[in-house]
């Protein structure tokens, strides 16, 4: 496996690995000295890549659960229309969770 393959792999595992330690992802940043959002791309894409992939501090906020909700029962929203939702609500979306979430459910359909 080549070097340029063989590292990305390794930074998404040892994020990985720190989130479920019980870390945040702002602590992983800090950490790790990258930006929060690299920290998102890694866990996402480690779900991706994963089968059995859960992130088990995310599922257990109480903000993942309106996004959960989303997901049920078959449905899968487009994230424009989720946004246009969440906004009509006074509310901010979280991309990072929308995501988690709609993976999680493509996954459910395979």
């Amino acid at each position: 496996m080549s070097l340029f393959i063989k590292k990305p792999i390794n930074q998404l595992l040892a994020d990985s690995a720190e989130s479920e330690k019980g870390l945040k992802r702002t602590e992983i940043a800090r950490l790790r000295k990258l930006k929060e959002s690299t920290i998102n791309d890694h866990l996402l894409k480690h779900l991706l890549l994963t089968k059995d992939a859960f992130y088990k501090r995310v599922e257990e906020t109480k903000a993942a659960k309106v996004y959960q909700t989303l997901f049920e029962d078959g449905q899968y929203p487009k994230y424009k229309e989720a946004k246009d939702q969440f906004e009509a609500e006074g509310k901010k979306m979280d991309f990072f969770l929308f995501r988690y979430y709609q993976i999680k459910a493509l996954k459910e359909r395979e």
